[in-house]
């Protein structure tokens, strides 16, 4: 926050100004923000310029609308800068109005002190809406406390004759007047209907047809219309209203209606829930409905008022009795294996209401029955495993896995019952067994993760060793040990010392021989080990494979270029050079923005070989063929000149 200014201000700005470079505006706010900054000081968007003790400026800038701005420097040469902008801290402003004050002293003109424009001084203080800049003491009463002495001082006739006047004015106010009457008589049939008549049209607004801002009102009138019941005390109404409003609400959300915030649907839910505990229903029919109400909620509005409905909720009969409720929904028909979502649903909350209800037996038999039924493997191995039933566990994991493998309809539940089958046999210390499901793994997806995943598994060096000589056989060869005779393929290398694992991939997920190799793993793995040479052998041979597979683990062209730059400066140069003519030729600003690493990555490695010559063809061929691009070209003469001070 800048100071008041000092009585003996000079108007010789501090040398840290001028003796910052392009690069420490660009460290400072970033390049995309200083090139807009460059191009608003060189609109004269800096309209007025001050000094307060010589390293702080106070400025004004021209934007969508004009703002002001403060900048210090400290003795480290570090810009620090807030503004009355939208962007309030480091932005083109300030970096503009820097930019303006170095070339003034570089041009020999001075910057006025501070005390010379108060009213810039002031209008920073006055502009600025942040509490962290300097908040004005403001004395006056706020809005709702003026409009409150106001009432009161009113007589009844008039407050009468001003809210009637109101009313025939203002629907919106009629209708709550209306309401609140309503609500407070004994039996609430008025409001009732209104409430059903503003639940129809919420709900007809919402049609494909319907007006966004009528439909944002009419939420805003049901909140109103529930609280007033549920205030008034007649919460069991409100019940008899829910699956309208829940139907309402569904339509609403099917239709994406832009001026409909989920949180204001999710509010509404809120609502409903604490309608529930405030019925004279039992207990029982509360959990019910509650649930009822979440089940057929299909877009997880009710998560949040859900779960502080049930926080509070420990009746072990209410419990008992919602199992009992849900449990005929099992006896329909589902087609073995298939995942019936809603069925699950009902078996987690029957599984929850046993286990609340302290039938835990009951809830892991619900878990055991439903899993072949639905493919719910997991979450019985979940179960199984918290309840450190191992055997039972892994049981259940084969059964899943091999389940799942046979048309490989659902590879992710395959993978997390796998990554849990190697939990259970690292439980049970089934050692080799964990080892062999993670080489599996490799030889079924080789990529540079699942590589170092085999090796780390590993516990001594022998079998480090052998499990990295078979590795890079296979990412060579595409031979496995588990391949028949392998061993006569491969008679240099040792005998692979784990056993085939109880489950392995569906058939069509594993690779063929005929796609080794696999190069973007064997550079990562030349990456890693700092062989420049290997990575350069496999790099090679990508770029003439008509085909490669990654995997999804794709060697970065940039990662290939910094292993190779200090053996192969050459390649590294080509790479970086095709790097940045890709983003070139996108033809705009963001793909200018894109080139600048490797331009400059090129810039480095030129100068650090002795090439400054070279650098200055290619930067000057990159500035002829892109001469048409005035954009491209400040971004090209940035680089060139970061170094230089802004002054120079």
């Amino acid at each position: 926050m800048p100071r008041k200014p000092a009585s003996d201000t000079k108007t010789n700005a501090s040398p840290l100004f001028t003796n910052l470079t392009w690069n420490d505006l660009e460290s400072w706010v970033g390049e995309r923000i200083l090139a807009r900054a460059k191009r608003y000081q060189k609109n004269r968007a800096v309209k007025e310029l001050v000094l307060i003790d010589n390293d702080q400026l106070l400025a004004k800038v021209q934007g969508s609308h004009p703002y002001s701005l403060y900048v210090s420097i400290d003795d480290d040469g570090a810009l620090d800068s807030q503004c009355t902008c939208p962007y309030r801290y480091d932005c083109k402003h300030a970096a503009a109005a820097v930019i303006e004050a170095v070339l003034h002293l570089k041009d020999g003109r001075d910057i006025p002190p501070a005390e010379t424009n108060p009213s810039l001084y002031q209008a920073y203080f006055d502009m600025a809406a942040l509490d962290a800049l300097a908040p004005l003491e403001n004395d006056s009463p706020s809005d709702e406390t003026m409009l409150e002495n106001y009432l009161s001082s009113l007589p009844r006739s008039e407050l009468e004759k001003l809210t009637l006047d109101l009313a025939r004015k203002y629907p919106d106010i009629r209708h709550h007047l209306l309401d609140l009457h309503n609500a407070r008589a004994d039996t609430p049939a008025s409001l009732i209907k209104s409430l059903r008549n503003e639940i129809s049209h919420f709900q007809d607004s919402c049609s494909e047809y319907g007006n966004d801002h009528e439909t944002a009102g009419s939420i805003a009138r049901i909140l109103s219309q529930l609280k007033l019941l549920i205030s008034n005390r007649h919460s069991d109404e409100v019940l008899l209203l829910y699956a309208e409003l829940q139907n309402a609400i569904s339509t609403c959300i099917e239709h994406d209606h832009e001026c409909v915030h989920q949180d204001d649907l999710a509010e509404i839910y809120d609502t409903l829930y604490q309608a529930f505990r405030q019925s004279s229903r039992s207990q029982a029919d509360q959990l019910a409905i509650a649930i009822d109400l979440s089940l057929n909620d299909e877009y997880a509005l009710t998560d949040h008022a859900l779960s502080e409905f049930l926080e509070a909720f420990d009746d072990e009969s209410a419990w008992k009795s919602l199992a009992a409720r849900l449990l005929p929904c099992l006896n329909r028909d589902t087609k073995k294996g298939e995942r019936d979502y809603r069925r699950d649903l009902i078996s987690g909350w029957i599984i929850e209401a046993y286990d609340r209800s302290g039938s835990s037996d009951k809830a892991t038999r619900i878990c055991a029955a439903e899993a072949p039924i639905t493919n719910s493997f997991e979450r019985l191995v979940h179960r199984l495993m918290q309840l450190e039933k191992w055997d039972d566990a892994l049981d259940a994991c084969i059964e899943g896995i091999n389940t799942n493998q046979e048309d490989n309809r659902y590879p992710g539940i395959t993978s997390s019952l796998r990554r849990d089958l190697k939990k259970i046999y690292h439980q049970t210390g089934q050692r080799e067994s964990e080892v062999a499901l993670t080489a599996d793994e490799f030889f079924a997806s080789p990529n540079y993760s699942n590589y170092r995943d085999l090796l780390k598994a590993c516990r001594s060096k022998p079998e480090r060793n052998t499990a990295e000589k078979w590795m890079h056989h296979f990412l060579e060869y595409g031979i496995s040990p588990y391949d028949k005779e392998s061993q006569s393929q491969a008679p240099d290398l040792p005998i692979w010392p784990f056993p085939k694992p109880i489950v392995t991939d569906h058939p069509i997920c594993r690779p063929k021989p005929s796609d080794a190799p696999y190069h973007d793993t064997l550079i990562k793995i030349a990456i890693a080990a700092k062989k420049p040479d290997q990575v350069m052998k496999w790099w090679t041979l990508k770029k003439a494979a008509k085909n490669s597979f990654s995997f999804f683990d794709d060697a970065s062209e940039d990662s290939i270029a910094e292993a190779l730059k200090d053996k192969h400066p050459e390649e590294s140069l080509d790479i970086w050079s095709r790097s940045a003519q890709r983003s070139i030729s996108r033809v705009t600003p963001h793909g200018y923005q894109d080139a600048v690493p490797y331009i400059k990555n090129i810039k480095r490695l030129l100068e650090s070989i002795g090439q400054k010559e070279r650098w200055q063809t290619y930067y000057e061929k990159l500035c002829q063929a892109n001469r048409r691009r005035p954009r491209c070209i400040e971004i090209l003469h940035h680089i060139e000149n970061g170094s230089r001070k802004i002054s120079e």
